[in-house]
């Protein structure tokens, strides 16, 4: 029985071992993408969502007023206690079992411009996008954790609009110096000086964030994507016979990832405004759009991953060659940008391109849909060097409302916490996140959606109700909104107890079941050498002869006769 227990405890352990959160060694960096988080300090609980949760009014309904931790699908801005309560929950929930040692910082810190009563003042830009910095400085240690910002098109002033460097030069010194913590903590005074010559000059830089032995493996570029922005009239659309802020910064990453090359190294490219929205439509200006493509496509093989912003969604999206490999700059692009989601999934298989690298969209803070935060391990490891794994943090933000209104006068117990979903390796079935594997996962998805579609068919001319069954489809389209739209259980009256603690429980119980069979062992030991008869009778609930065989033998403090235990274990015995 003791051996049972012990492969019974040795079991327990390999499987807490194999479902335990994971944690970074030096060989692993630990990263996290956070995204327009949109501070509105005017924000007021309890207004009126058509104010922007700015101002009550009487005739506004219960549904129409502003929740405490941010109102869900409308057009109010991150309040305050939000703001606050996400980086303490990062604290408490993501950094719980190893620290960041990477943050992307994808832009839009402020608020919008959406109250006509309140106009936002260019000064308001630089103060909330300061309170952000105030938070990230108190929740990870900048002399351990490498921060890179990017600029959004809500952190200048009139929003959208940047014009050429030139007449920028304001906006880029305001931005560095609220940025300044950020930006030159860990560096050396030469990588300070790189660092700000490119970003005061166009908003750009780039920032080692993984070494081996000494050697440079990988690097991150923040991008200033206002200059490829469509909606930035400021700037005209990419000419590269021009000297222009776009130009100059697509010849500059263009160095870089040459350099990358040929150093054998790696690159993070992040921005806040991707290339395109999730549904395929171009975001930046049609000459910057092709020549980002070519410029990303040549060089596929040195980048990692694009993080960005901007849309409020958890999208993947593909790089693959299309047609023409000329590189003439009057014909379009030899490379195609797609987003993934479940209607395209079948028309992007049947292209049968071969994906050559990946950017990504995350879930915001701000509450369009659920608040979310990506996570992911950068393995790194010389001439192999990737992304080992991803996953979402989100906040159910109605649940953590409704927590808050039952009860507001417990303010020391936070509703917001964070749960990880959207695991590309558990979820997604992925073993890690090279092209390689996006091409596998690409074909998952599509075998599914077509069964999908082959058994709609079938049951509908069966008469039959559609049932779910493509899981890592379904799984996907829920994490592209932070699992907003995904079905919750009701809620139990029980207690539920995580996956973790359970094993906790399983282990504790099963130590002391073998501790308790450890002590019965002894106790019977004891028993068969200084044990008395009224002892072993209270033990069996039977009488016993005593080892003397005397009949009226009454035990005594001196007197303690012995009998041979095993003699009562005997079918016969008694």
């Amino acid at each position: 029985m003791i051996l049972v227990a012990y492969a019974a405890l040795a079991l327990l352990l390999q499987t807490g071992v194999r479902g335990a959160p994971f944690t970074a060694s030096p060989a692993h960096k630990r990263f996290v993408h956070l995204t327009d988080i949109h501070y509105d300090p005017l924000y007021v609980s309890g207004a009126d969502t058509r104010t922007q949760c700015h101002r009550r009014t009487e005739d506004s309904q219960g549904t129409d007023k502003a929740a405490h931790y941010g109102t869900r699908g409308s057009n109010c801005d991150s309040p305050f206690p939000l703001v606050s309560e996400v980086f303490a929950a990062i604290r408490n929930d993501i950094q719980k079992d190893s620290p960041v040692d990477v943050v992307f910082l994808t832009g839009d810190s402020s608020r919008h411009d959406r109250d006509s009563l309140v106009e936002k003042e260019a000064s308001e830009v630089y103060s909330q996008n300061a309170e952000v910095v105030y938070h990230i400085d108190k929740t990870f240690d900048l002399t351990k954790t490498t921060v890179i910002p990017s600029i959004g098109n809500w952190d200048v002033s009139p929003h959208n609009m940047l014009p050429e460097p030139k007449y920028a030069s304001d906006a880029f010194a305001n931005l560095y110096s609220v940025w300044r913590p950020l930006l030159e903590s860990g560096l050396s005074e030469s990588e300070v000086n790189s660092t700000k010559q490119t970003f005061l000059s166009g908003g750009y830089f780039d920032r080692v964030i993984g070494q081996v032995n000494g050697e440079i493996t990988v690097r991150a570029i923040s991008l200033n994507t206002l200059y490829f922005f469509a909606e930035n009239t400021a700037v005209d659309d990419c000419e590269i016979t021009e000297n222009t802020g776009a130009v100059v910064q697509l010849s500059w990453l263009e160095e870089k990832l040459t350099h990358a090359r040929q150093q054998n190294e790696k690159v993070v490219i992040i921005g806040h405004v991707p290339p395109i929205d999730h549904n395929d439509n171009p975001l930046y200006k049609p000459n910057c759009l092709r020549l980002f493509l070519q410029t990303i496509g040549d060089h596929a093989e040195v980048v990692l991953s694009q993080f960005y912003g901007h849309i409020n969604k958890d999208v993947i999206y593909l790089l693959t060659r299309q047609g023409d490999e000329s590189i003439d700059p009057r014909k379009p692009s030899t490379y195609a940008l797609n987003a993934v989601t479940p209607k395209t999934v079948i028309d992007l298989q049947k292209q049968n391109r071969t994906i050559l690298s990946v950017s990504q969209t995350s879930s915001s803070i701000l509450p369009v849909h659920n608040t979310g935060v990506k996570a992911g391990v950068i393995s790194i490891r010389p001439h192999d060097t990737h992304i080992m794994r991803e996953s979402q943090w989100f906040i159910d933000i109605v649940r953590a409302n409704d927590k808050f209104a039952s009860s507001p006068g417990q303010p020391s117990v936070s509703p917001i916490t964070f749960k990880e979903a959207c695991k590309t390796d558990d979820d997604y079935k992925m073993q890690d996140l090279k092209p390689r594997s996006y091409q596998e996962w690409l074909k998952r998805l599509h075998d599914e959606a077509k069964l999908d579609l082959t058994l709609d068919d079938v049951e509908l001319k069966a008469g039959k109700g559609k049932k779910p069954r493509s899981q890592i489809l379904k799984k996907y389209g829920y994490c592209m909104d932070a699992l907003e739209k995904q079905p919750h259980p009701p809620p139990d009256n029980h207690l539920s107890l995580s996956p973790a603690v359970v094993r906790a429980v399983l282990i504790s119980a099963t130590v002391v079941f073998v501790g308790l069979m450890v002590a019965f062992y002894f106790f019977v030991q004891y028993l068969e050498k200084d044990g008395d008869v009224l002892e072993r009778q209270r033990l069996f609930f039977r009488p016993v002869e005593s080892n003397r065989g005397r009949d009226n033998f009454t035990p005594g403090p001196s007197s303690r006769p012995r009998v041979n235990f095993r003699t009562f274990l005997s079918p016969t015995s008694g």
